[in-house]
């Protein structure tokens, strides 16, 4: 019995520590290779505007007048969240990580500002786990209400 106890003990820590490392690893695929953004894992934790799967599809963001006006409200937007940080910033891609306020799970978010399409394509990861229980749809959900709000009509 001391034995089997002993082994769940191991196996436990040794999934934690691999958590908490990947958690704090920011991803090497993360960026822009030839207008698109990364491919989603298979994991339901994760949205893109430009992935083919229905239920982890997000539409684009419309452009708010040119490139430069629409980066500046998205980072506006971003400015009211605590647990947001800019981590990479292009002429027209923005990376940033949210990490929420218990556990410190990482959420890598990613704007792509495509002037030929005049939009700005989303993407949205979590680091670790399988699911994410909908935080990464509802924070595009929340970023979009409130970008659209800065639109004019």
């Amino acid at each position: 019995m001391k034995l089997l106890v002993s082994f769940i003990v191991s196996i436990s820590t040794a999934v934690i520590v691999f958590m908490v490392a990947k958690n704090q690893t920011q991803p090497k695929h993360l960026g822009i290779d030839q207008g698109h953004l990364a491919e989603l894992p298979s994991s339901p934790n994760a949205v893109s505007s430009q992935t083919s799967i229905d239920d982890k599809r997000v539409d684009p963001l419309p452009f708010i007048g040119e490139k430069e006006e629409s980066m500046a409200a998205i980072k506006y937007i971003l400015a009211d969240y605590d647990n947001a940080e800019i981590k990479d910033e292009k002429n027209d891609y923005l990376h940033v990580v949210f990490t929420s306020p218990t556990l410190k799970f990482k959420d890598d978010v990613e704007f792509y500002f495509d002037e030929q399409h005049q939009r700005v394509d989303y993407r949205s990861s979590s680091r670790v786990g399988y699911s994410d229980m909908g935080v990464n749809q509802k924070r595009y959900e929340e970023i979009k209400e409130a970008y659209l709000k800065r639109k004019p009509s």
